[in-house]
């Protein structure tokens, strides 16, 4: 095979395709110098380059682009040799090189040419695959977002060049995606991860983020001019699925934490404010977009300090158990409690609303949940052997529990080992369990009805599915919430309000169930209620919650309330 080049020519060559070259936009630039040493002397009159690369999860657009690395003087010829080579991720790179015009290569010469092609192509093949690695480094494996060392390289470069406070930090989240994940499958539920992150990223501009913290959880830098279309494309977002055989659009409800960033500002500051303020929509799920507003960061530390305090508080045992009574509206006799949960902290105690909430955000509630049960076993098994009559204690549990494959069966290992009559415990759940998942709570009262064990809904009518769970839920007991009862027999009541508690009075007792009042405050409201037919009312009209020992003396007294 005839050489077209000398060893010097070769040498010239080889060295200027082993330059540095981390981008597949400088591995074209190194081809086209190394490519200019040598073209006289191969006849080229012209080198195309042509990259086309899918969509990845390492380069969310892809590639497709031709450019032209070398273009002589003379013109060229019509008559190419072409290579074609495959690359990692599925994509190609083909070469296609042009004579000078008037010139026609010898089969030795083209077979020469595509060793140098081939060698092209190592080179090139050697640049992609470090450029992917470098990707890697900063994205997220799943969905091709950014990841969080990408979130610090490229905040702290904004930091330095005092541009942070152009962009708005959001924290963003997909709100109930447990549930969602759960009713359309985990497969569907990663693609509506990367469907997410496809989406954003389309409509980010090139000096934007889209970075993945984990699990549902995102942060999105925006330029501030950009927020409210990001925002509207947030309100609006819809993720083609197939499901159950069908095609459908399923909404995806978001919520974020948005911060506008101040100069001085740190990458660590958009991340706290911006969480702040996720928290705090979370919190009152009245919002789906919050804005940072300083006390938020309060509620962050505190929020931090009862997660770490936590595990340390159940194996000391600092929880305690308040009695609430319930009394019958018929004899004004004691006739159960409701277990609520309180924190001594250093002798303090500490009130459930400082500390319930964040622990049902994390999740910990179900730990809290279970050692409230298996304290009120104890005293009810203390109390039993006193020679007292404990009357039945419902215990509240979280929603949470619902996904538990094993829930049923640890309340009932919990009431046995600790040898307490079933008929002495009532399980609580709240309306919105049978929003979030009416199945699991039907199966769940259902397990209990069979096995002894009381069930009752709380805060009844706060929900949106009221009516479906009374006609088909199979509780013991529907607990009425305060604010049903709070305009009765005050200035405020009307007729409306009347109308409707008697109405629910009277379904719950013809379905069977027992109807609890709680939150009674007024004589009046009692006297209403026994009119009425309410079973059962609890509330501070006749006694606040009361600790173990205060509750004790009731059960030693005579257990009659005047009414």
């Amino acid at each position: 095979m005839k050489e077209m080049l000398s060893a010097s020519d070769l040498h010239h060559f080889t060295e200027s395709l082993i330059q540095e070259a981390k981008t597949l936009e400088e591995a074209q630039e190194m081809i086209s110098t190394a490519v200019s040493f040598v073209a006289d002397k191969l006849h080229l009159g012209r080198v195309l380059v042509m990259l086309d690369t899918p969509p990845s999860v390492f380069d969310l657009k892809g590639t497709k682009e031709t450019q032209v690395v070398y273009a002589g003087f003379q013109g060229y010829d019509a008559e190419p040799i072409e290579r074609k080579f495959s690359l990692v991720n599925k994509g190609t790179l083909q070469l296609t090189w042009y004579p000078v015009k008037g010139y026609t290569w010898s089969d030795d010469e083209k077979r020469y040419l595509e060793i140098i092609m081939d060698y092209i192509y190592l080179r090139g093949l050697g640049v992609r695959v470090g450029e992917l690695l470098s990707r890697s480094a900063f994205v997220d494996s799943m969905t091709g977002a950014n990841n969080t060392q990408k979130l610090m390289q490229y905040g702290t470069m904004l930091e330095k060049s005092r541009r942070l406070s152009e962009f708005v930090a959001l924290f963003e989240n997909i709100k109930n995606f447990r549930y969602i994940n759960r009713f359309y499958g985990d497969r569907n539920g990663d693609y509506i991860l990367k469907e997410f992150v496809r989406i954003v990223f389309f409509s980010l501009n090139a000096e934007e983020l889209i970075v993945r913290l984990g699990g549902d959880n995102f942060v999105v830098l925006v330029k501030k001019q950009n927020l409210d279309a990001h925002l509207e494309l947030l309100s609006k977002l819809k993720i083609r699925l197939q499901h159950a055989g069908l095609e459908q659009d399923v909404e995806i409800p978001m919520r974020c934490g948005i911060y506008h960033p101040i100069q001085g500002d740190q990458v660590g500051d958009l991340l706290m404010c911006s969480s702040a303020a996720l928290q705090y929509a979370k919190r009152t799920a009245a919002e789906q977009f919050v804005y940072f507003k300083p006390g938020m960061l309060e509620y962050s530390i505190r929020a931090k300090e009862v997660s770490v305090l936590f595990p340390k508080a159940i194996n000391e045992r600092e929880f305690e158990a308040f009695y609430q009574p319930k009394v019958n509206l018929e004899t004004g006799q004691l006739c159960g409690a409701e277990a609520l949960v309180r924190w001594r902290r250093g002798g303090i105690v500490v009130p459930p609303g400082d500390f319930v909430p964040i622990l049902e955000q994390e999740g910990t509630i179900c730990t809290l949940d279970y050692y409230m049960l298996d304290l009120v076993c104890r005293n009810q098994n203390k109390w039993r052997q006193y020679g007292l009559d404990p009357v039945p204690v419902s215990v509240n549990f979280s929603k949470l529990h619902l996904h538990e494959s094993n829930f049923a069966e640890r309340i009932l290992s919990i009431i046995d080992e600790n040898s307490v009559n079933r008929s002495d415990i009532e399980i609580e759940l709240t309306e919105e369990s049978g929003y979030e998942d009416f199945a699991a709570l039907s199966d769940f009262v259902d397990t209990m009805n069979a096995n002894g064990v009381a069930t009752s809904i709380d805060d009844f009518g706060t929900g949106y599915s009221s009516l479906n769970i009374v006609k088909n839920l199979h509780t013991n007991v529907i607990k009425l919430d305060k604010s049903f009862l709070d305009n009765i027999r005050t200035d405020k009541e009307q007729e409306s309000d009347v109308t409707l508690i008697c109405a629910v009075i009277k379904l719950v007792r013809d379905l069977g169930m027992e109807v609890l009042a709680e939150g009674i405050e007024l004589p009046a409201q009692v006297e209403f209620l026994r009119e009425q037919g309410c079973n059962k009312a609890q509330g501070y009209f006749f006694d606040k919650p009361l600790s173990e020992v205060e509750y004790q003396t009731r059960l030693l007294g005579k257990r009659i309330y005047p009414l």
